[in-house]
């Protein structure tokens, strides 16, 4: 029982490390432009957002899920997939920031970890049962 639990959810541990280090890339990202740059805030946040969504989609595709292949018939789909998925968690994420930061004044980079462990979960699902589920 306890190995088939195992086997079912053997992605988790790579996602979840892959997802902390996608997580540092977005919140690093989105301080130094914020806070030492001086760009501001939607700004940042969708600069720290592509870059993120982009590490993102490598490593889950190599090392989460395992899906090698890097033809065009079966990269550019998952890439296009992954993408789709993300304009939702894009839009709440701009959304978000934009409501907890600008419109009620509250701490950048604090809404911007709130917000990563949303969009983390979030991603999980779509990655695991709609991109990469033929893997």
């Amino acid at each position: 029982m306890i190995k088939k639990l195992i086997s079912k959810y053997s992605d988790l541990i790579p996602y979840a490390v892959f997802g902390a280090l996608t997580t540092l890339i977005d919140f690093a990202i989105y301080y130094l432009l914020y806070t030492y740059c001086g760009i501001n805030n939607i700004l940042s946040t969708i600069t720290a957002f592509i870059a993120a969504v982009l590490f993102a989609f490598v490593t889950n595709k190599l090392f989460v899920f395992k899906s090698k292949s890097w033809d065009k018939l079966v990269a550019l789909p998952e890439f296009l997939k992954f993408i789709a998925a993300r304009i939702g968690t894009f839009i709440f994420t701009v959304l978000f920031m934009y409501i907890t930061v600008d419109l009620f004044k509250l701490n950048g980079p604090l809404m911007k970890i709130i917000q990563n462990v949303i969009v983390i979960i979030l991603n999980y699902i779509f990655s695991k049962y709609m991109i990469f589920k033929g893997v």
